[in-house]
């Protein structure tokens, strides 16, 4: 027991007395208050800056993330684009004619999907 005030005197300062950290009330428990109330307030009190920052964190990214993706939608409409085009059309026909001569569809290929 004595290993144990010796090193709880080395954690305090000198001026202090010893405390027991398990049976002390927090300081900064408002009047001796140890209701349930008063407990979880001193914890929101504790944990709402982290939680907050968490938050503000997580926004930050999202928002981050949102410029980030309609910057490479933007980019990816203006390097690809599609053409729909009706078969009974006669550019379709001019268009298979092309596309076969080209050699970009090889054979009987046909545009249909």
């Amino acid at each position: 027991m004595e290993y144990v005030r010796v090193a709880q005197r080395v954690i305090n300062p000198p001026d202090q007395d010893f405390v027991d950290i398990g049976t002390q009330p927090p300081s900064n428990l408002a009047s001796g208050d140890f209701s349930v109330i008063g407990k979880s307030l001193l914890y929101f009190k504790t944990y709402f800056p982290m939680l907050l920052s968490l938050v503000l964190g997580s926004i930050i990214l999202g928002l981050i993330y949102m410029l980030y993706d309609y910057v490479s939608e933007e980019i990816h409409k203006k390097l690809y684009s599609s053409v729909t085009i009706a078969k009974k059309e006669e550019t379709y026909n001019w268009i298979n004619v092309f596309i076969r001569d080209s050699g970009w569809v090889k054979g009987d290929g046909s545009l249909t999907c």
